[in-house]
């Protein structure tokens, strides 16, 4: 069942300063991922909540006064309300898919708790929630280098055209025409005589 797929922040036990860059972390990986094109809340506002506490406890460091200390509080507890918000948003994109729940959970800088569900692919496609547009995941390649190609007639070879090469192991796609049926693959950066590609995997375009 998806309840079983729970996301978890793992900030348990960390000092304050610990946390400031185990936020961070989290923060450039969901803004570096495919996975969330629409972050809930921002990525901008869990930053500048970062930033609050860490001036915060900066002040209360050189002026360790009751009202400063309490300032520190209160931007953490600002910060940890919207970590919470970030902590559902991508369980819910987790569950949602939960074919790629583990990946979606490490892109974004997060765990899974006793995921028990099916085994995580290493490779695949699924819609993101933006009309016309997927998120792709491979995986990780000992080149290094990732080459995304696509078609409508896999059967075709001629048909397939390269639409992204990167040095990430996921990747977004836009522009596609909604309920149509697009074919993916992904290869090994090779030459023509050297690329080995996936097997194809397909999706029906929200």
């Amino acid at each position: 069942m998806i309840e079983t797929i729970v996301v978890v922040l793992l900030l348990s036990g960390l000092t304050l300063p610990e946390v400031l860059v185990r936020v961070k972390f989290i923060v450039e990986s969901i803004e570096a991922s495919a996975y969330f094109s629409t972050p809930n809340p921002t990525m901008l506002d869990v930053e500048a909540a970062r930033v609050a506490l860490s001036n915060a406890m900066t002040v209360a460091k050189k002026n360790p006064s009751r009202e400063n200390k309490k300032k520190v509080k209160d931007r953490k507890k600002e910060l940890m309300e919207l970590l919470e918000k970030v902590r559902e948003y991508v369980q819910g994109i987790a569950r949602d898919n939960p074919v790629f729940a583990e990946n979606i959970a490490a892109a974004a800088g997060l765990n899974l708790k006793n995921f028990r569900g099916r085994t995580p692919q290493t490779y695949g496609v699924m819609n993101t929630g933006v009309p016309g547009t997927v998120a792709l995941v491979a995986a990780v390649q000992e080149s290094g280098i990732y080459n995304w190609q696509m078609t409508l007639t896999p059967a075709n070879e001629d048909s397939w055209t390269t639409f992204a090469i990167t040095r990430k192991a996921d990747v977004m796609k836009g522009g596609l025409t909604s309920v149509k049926k697009y074919y993916f693959r992904v290869g090994n950066g090779g030459d023509v005589e050297t690329e080995v590609f996936s097997v194809v995997f397909s999706i029906v375009v929200q």
